[in-house]
């Protein structure tokens, strides 16, 4: 009787699995998979131009000549000034430059002065460093297309919390 029962059992647990197999097979055969991102999107500088205006805020002119540049296959050499002497205190060019200078933040409008310093001094164990609370912010720039890459960013070291030492990621 034990012996009969196991058969049974044994059979029983084989059709399952058919019917299972067969059953996943033909869904398999319905179902088209395929890749959630294009790996590799053709983009001409031409669509970029089409896309992004020229004239409307400063980063789309400096892309705008930068696409020129490219071209062309003109790269203008850029000067190395000194770090002491880099900065544009020049208000008037800066407002030729930016024409909503004015409007923007004061931390933006101490970044678009310097935005032409390249090489800046190296300082190690500086004694006054993250004092005061700083923070960092970080501003990513990237195509719909890579949802997937932005929010492995922010389920890792991108997450949102409240550190031991009381800081705060946001």
């Amino acid at each position: 009787v034990l012996s009969v029962s196991l058969l049974i059992l044994f059979y029983f647990t084989l059709s399952v699995e058919k019917i299972n197999t067969t059953r996943g097979a033909n869904f398999l055969k319905q179902v088209n998979f395929t890749s959630p991102l294009n790996p590799h999107i053709p983009v001409s500088s031409e669509d970029l131009r089409k896309i992004i205006p020229q004239h409307v805020a400063y980063w789309n002119r400096l892309f705008h000549s930068a696409l020129t540049n490219i071209e062309e296959d003109n790269y203008p050499s850029r000067r190395e000034y000194p770090w002491s002497a880099c900065m544009e205190e020049n208000r008037d060019i800066l407002r030729i430059n930016v024409h909503d200078f004015d409007s923007y933040p004061p931390l933006f409008q101490t970044y678009l002065k310097g935005i032409n310093c390249r090489s800046p001094p190296i300082l190690i164990n500086q004694p006054m460093k993250c004092n005061n609370h700083t923070f960092l912010l970080f501003a990513i720039k990237s195509s719909p297309a890579n949802f997937e890459r932005r929010q492995a960013v922010r389920e890792t070291w991108g997450r949102d919390g409240v550190y031991q030492n009381g800081r705060r990621v946001r």
